[in-house]
């Protein structure tokens, strides 16, 4: 199973899962095997802390965690695509929200 099978696979088990995704789950899993090639080559040439090629390592898991985040994979990039799709909210949260609202303005 590819990467991209896998992230697809795992999308629709959680429900949140839209053929718009697609394009980023591509690119999720071409930076997943750019990362793989770096830490081999890194790790070859002594695995050295504070080079350059540790530096693009880490700014590479970050960009992988943000991809990640956004497409809901992790606990709080699921949470925010599940609450974003959730109803409405109620007329009696509408009047809270909106007197909070007005009382912010007459300050």
């Amino acid at each position: 199973m590819t990467r991209e099978q896998k992230y697809t696979s795992q999308l629709k088990e959680l429900g949140i899962y839209q053929e718009a995704f697609a394009p980023e789950i591509h690119d999720l899993a071409m930076m997943e095997r750019e990362l793989q090639r770096m830490l081999k080559g890194w790790k070859n040439g002594g695995a050295l802390a504070g080079t350059k090629e540790h530096d693009a390592i880490m700014k590479q898991r970050r960009d992988i965690l943000a991809h990640r985040d956004s497409l809901g994979l992790t606990p709080k990039g699921l949470y925010r695509l599940k609450t974003s799709r959730a109803d409405p909210p109620s007329d009696d949260q509408t009047s809270v929200l909106a007197a909070i609202l007005e009382r912010r303005r007459e300050i």
